[in-house]
């Protein structure tokens, strides 16, 4: 008996061992079964948008003796126009990545504003206000991303980031009438004002960060083996499959996928239908596919145009390195208005006679000139990991912690008066921090339900720390008052859904939550502040090519 049983087990043993080499020479092809060695791309989008708001708030507060009635309406215009190109160029000893962004926004807001106070019965305060404004925005971004590998998966990069800011805001109409009226011992005493502005500002802002080191680590782009996936899953739902490809030919599929991708062709239809008839005479070589008639050709050159949607990349990078930071802003603001001022006193026991206090009318006329200045440096790891689980899951995470050697904030005003009177001050406000730190943790969980449907959640948690030093200088007189450490975070949760209208256009509608706390020290006392927000947005995106 004990015999049969070492045999029973000694035949178990060999017929797992065998199965498990059966296997093991059939593996199942993944999104991460084929490592491209070269990877290039150019993605260019366009993107415009319309946007009109509105709002009113009204409240009525009565008191024992007194009430108030406060008003407000606003509504707001919004035309954007903007744009992205993005240029990407990897091969096994380098990695290079271009992007530039191009944005241009017109909008135009009008705000009215209505507040009513009455006390003691015969007094009234009352201030009413117009506002219209007109603003121009202008952004344009570079980014570069470009490293080396110097040994085995060991490499040196730097990343470099500029961007310039441009905005034009002008109130030519700018309005606030104010009246007020009181009754004591038997006089009756009026205060009418109106003032009238038109300013006009102009914003000009830089910024350059600047981030060096060596890194550890590779990054490989799956698109071409989710292309073949994406293929086959397209080819087996519209009944042209006669049999399941296996692994080598799966990466045979991907190989020719690849290869077409590669090619510099300047007309990009002669590349598309080379690759599709070679795609075509494979699959039909191998007795893959059936002989595809028109609809199944459109079927692979939608999925070789439009798929994969989501990014399939697999690997991690871990980089280390000293990060530098230069932001410049310089705002001019041109203020000119006038101001007319009536007041009067009339006796009641005599009311035909009026008494005139003061009348004036008096021309403003002012600039100011404003500089923010910010400069870091300190020491920053980061690090990202892609994960593609199966053919529809995908993980995406990235890590960073940063120290700063230096965090400073200048802030400088210039505040020039013509008129009324001639005068000129100085403001200027410091902030050093230090002991500072920031951390930041995302990730992202997709899930590609189908050719035209695919879900997201992303989770991105930010915290940071300092103690900060405030220098203020008015004038000739300055003043430093240093702060006690401050501690704040916040969680950012959100999730997408996507879909497709048709090939090329898909809606997104998005859901998120935010929630932001903090220490804020207020002299020799710590308050906490705690806020949170809900949001909800759809869009339409159409991709051209």
């Amino acid at each position: 008996m004990y015999r049969y049983r070492i045999s029973f087990y000694f035949s178990l043993f060999i017929f797992i061992s065998m199965t498990t080499a059966v296997f093991a020479d059939q593996p199942q092809f993944r999104v991460d079964s084929f490592i491209p060695q070269r990877f290039t791309d150019l993605e260019l989008k366009v993107n415009g948008g319309m946007n009109s708001s509105g709002s009113r708030l009204s409240e009525n507060q009565p008191f024992v003796s007194a009430y108030r009635r406060y008003e407000n309406r606003r509504n707001e215009q919004n035309l954007e126009l903007g744009g992205e190109i993005e240029k990407r160029y990897e091969v096994i000893p380098r990695f290079y990545l271009f992007r530039s962004d191009l944005l241009a926004d017109f909008g135009r807001e009008h705000f009215e504003d209505v507040d009513d106070f009455k006390y003691a019965i015969t007094n009234l305060r009352k201030l009413e206000s117009e506002i219209t404004s007109y603003e121009y925005h202008i952004f344009n971004s570079y980014f570069i991303d470009a490293g080396i590998y110097i040994l085995d998966d060991l490499f040196l990069s730097s990343e470099e980031e500029f961007s310039i800011d441009y905005v034009n805001t002008a109130w030519p109409s700018n309005d606030e009438d104010s009246y007020s009226r009181a009754i004591v011992a038997n006089t009756l005493s009026e205060n009418y004002q109106s003032q009238n502005e038109d300013i006009n500002r102009d914003s000009k802002r830089y910024t350059i960060d600047v981030k060096l080191g060596p890194g550890w680590g590779r990054l490989y782009e799956g698109v071409y083996a989710s292309t073949a996936l994406y293929m086959i899953d397209e080819l087996q739902k519209n009944s042209y499959l006669i049999k399941m490809p296996d692994y080598d030919q799966m990466m045979r599929l991907t190989e020719i996928i690849y290869q077409y991708n590669m090619k510099h062709i300047i007309d990009s239809r002669i590349r598309r239908i080379e690759a599709l008839t070679a795609i075509c005479d494979y699959l039909k070589s191998e007795n893959i596919a059936t002989e595809l008639d028109p609809s199944g050709l459109v079927i692979l050159q939608d999925v070789w145009d439009y798929f994969p949607r989501v990014s399939r990349k697999f690997g991690y990078r871990l980089r280390v390195g000293p990060v530098l930071s230069y932001y410049y802003l310089s705002s001019q603001t041109t203020t000119k208005g006038t101001i007319y001022e009536l007041s009067t006193e009339t006796d009641l026991n005599f009311p035909a006679t009026v008494d005139t206090n003061l009348i004036s009318e008096t021309i403003t006329h002012s600039y100011v000139h404003s500089k923010d200045i910010i400069k870091s440096g300190g020491l920053n790891i980061e690090g990202e990991y892609h994960e593609p689980f199966g053919h529809h899951w995908q993980l995406d995470g990235t890590i960073s912690i940063a120290t700063y050697f230096k965090h400073e904030i200048k802030y400088e005003d210039d505040l020039i008066s013509y008129l009324p009177n001639y005068s000129n001050r100085h403001f200027e406000r410091i902030y050093k921090y230090k002991d500072m730190y920031t951390g930041d943790l995302t990730a992202v969980i997709t899930n590609i339900i189908n050719s035209r449907t695919s879900i997201s959640f992303a989770g991105d948690y930010h915290i940071q720390h300092h103690r900060k030093v405030t220098t203020t200088v008015f004038d000739a007189l300055s003043n430093t008052f240093i702060d006690l450490s401050q501690t704040m975070w916040d969680l950012d949760l959100s999730g997408n859904l996507e879909y497709r209208l048709a090939i090329p256009t898909t809606l997104t509608l998005s859901v998120g939550y935010f929630f932001s706390s903090g220490e804020l020290p207020q002299g020799i006392f710590i308050e906490d502040d705690d806020n949170y927000n809900y949001a909800f947005n759809a869009s339409i995106e159409h991709y051209i090519f």
